[in-house]
Order: structure tokens, then C-alpha cells, then sequence
């Protein structure tokens, strides 16, 4: 029964990597005038020692919009793959169904990171996105949503599967 909710989780992984991504995508230019806001720091300008960390550079806000897209796109693929091969490999050994889960371990990992450090650590830590009233806080929260969330389905799927009975 666990590795069929292993595979439902990758399955819906990969769809929120793939939606997510997807939609960042079609909203391009409001990702990206979102993201250069928060580098610029007008949320917190009143906040006169913190000023010299701003970043008005348009180069890096398309950059650094890329890796939240690019980061969603690829858990998506991966965990959508890991998903197919948990599934064809479901009644398989131990040993070998746990080898298929690589690719969702991997996709995970990168979008814990990316949500991790982009968010949590750069938005907020580095450019003080939390003094933003109202959005800044629900980009946080939404943050630590996903990485707990994400982290439990990491700790979950690497969890050792028995023999299917």
C-alpha cells in the first residue's frame, strides 16, 4: 500500500513542478518585475542600514527568476519519471524499487533547495521581503508550505519499502 502512495505523491509532485513552473512561465513579466522588486528592497527602505544590499540589475531578476521556474520545471519532470518508474517497478524487490525513487529524491531536492535559499534565505533574510506588509509574509508562508511539505514527501519516499506481497 506505501508504494502506491509513494507513486500517487510523485505523480502530484510532479504536477504542482509542472503547473507551477508552466504558470510562472505564462506570467513571465510579472515574475519578473516581482523578483526585482523584491532584489531593489523597496519593502524595506525605510530600513537605511540594509540599503546596500539592494540589486537593481535586470540580468539578475531574469536569473534569478529563471532558477524558480527552471527549478519547478525539473522536479516536475523528475518526480513525473519517478512516478512511471515506481509504478512499472511496483511489484519489484526491495532493492530495486528502492533505486527507482533516485529521480523523485532528486527533484525534491532541488525544489526544497530552490524554496529554501531563493526564498526563505534570500527574499527574506538578504533583501528583508518580510517587511513587505501583507504579500511579503504570504511568500513566506507559502515557502515554508512547500518546503515542509515537500521535506515530509522526501523523508517519506526514502523511507525503505517491505517485499510487495
Amino acid at each position: 500500500m506505501t508504494r502506491f502512495v509513494k507513486i500517487m505523491l510523485m505523480a502530484s509532485v510532479g504536477l504542482w513542478g509542472v503547473i507551477g513552473g508552466l504558470g510562472n512561465l505564462m506570467d513571465y513579466s510579472a515574475g519578473v518585475e516581482q523578483v526585482g522588486y523584491v532584489l531593489s528592497m523597496e519593502g524595506a527602505k525605510d530600513v537605511a542600514y540594509a540599503s546596500w544590499r539592494s540589486i537593481h540589475s535586470p540580468l539578475i531578476a531574469h536569473l534569478a527568476f529563471a532558477v524558480i521556474y527552471l527549478s519547478k520545471l525539473a522536479t516536475g519532470a523528475l518526480c513525473l519519471y519517478c512516478s512511471a518508474r515506481l509504478l512499472k517497478f511496483r511489484k519489484a524487490d526491495t532493492a530495486t524499487f528502492q533505486t527507482e525513487k533516485s529521480s523523485g529524491i532528486l527533484g525534491l531536492g532541488i525544489s526544497i533547495t530552490m524554496l529554501f535559499l531563493a526564498f526563505i534565505v534570500f527574499a527574506g533574510l538578504l533583501f528583508e521581503y518580510w517587511r513587505v506588509p501583507t504579500f511579503g509574509m504570504i511568500t513566506h508562508h507559502y515557502a515554508f508550505i512547500y518546503t515542509m511539505c515537500l521535506t515530509a514527501f522526501l523523508l517519506f519516499l526514502e523511507r525503505r519499502d517491505e517485499q510487495p506481497a
